[in-house]
């Protein structure tokens, strides 16, 4: 699913702005920078998108919820781990690739692109936090 039914129209109207989608009618059709994000993620990001990733966080909002522990000290946990997976799936991004007979140089700004986008909303999250 994407998000919860309160963020739906807000998930799709960000998908659509940024192109990853156009809508026809009343469908959603894939771009080609669309298409190629979700690999991207499927490939190389899937410690972000399983169940158990999605189960532990709800148990930590639901510790925050309960004062059981602070936000800011789950974030920052979160923000260690995620750094790790985004530079772990960007250099496995960069030898697939490479091994696929790709040159890294005509598709690094794209990966380039992705991973400090990541990184930047990543960032400014943490900055919010203090």
């Amino acid at each position: 699913g994407i998000g919860r039914p309160s963020t739906y129209s807000s998930i799709l109207d960000k998908i659509v702005s940024k192109e990853y989608v156009i809508k026809k009618n009343k469908t959603l059709i894939p771009t080609f920078i669309g298409i190629a994000i979700t690999q991207l993620l499927e490939n190389h990001y899937l410690a972000l998108f399983n169940e158990q990733f999605t189960a532990a966080m709800e148990r930590k909002l639901d510790a925050i919820s309960r004062s059981e522990n602070s936000y800011s000290d789950i974030l920052k946990e979160f923000s260690v781990n995620f750094v790790y997976i985004l530079v772990e799936g960007v250099v496995l991004s960069f030898v697939q690739m490479a091994l696929n007979g790709f040159s890294i140089f005509k598709n690094v700004r794209f990966i380039v692109y992705f991973s400090r986008s990541l990184c930047e909303n990543e960032y400014r999250r943490s900055e919010t936090i203090e």
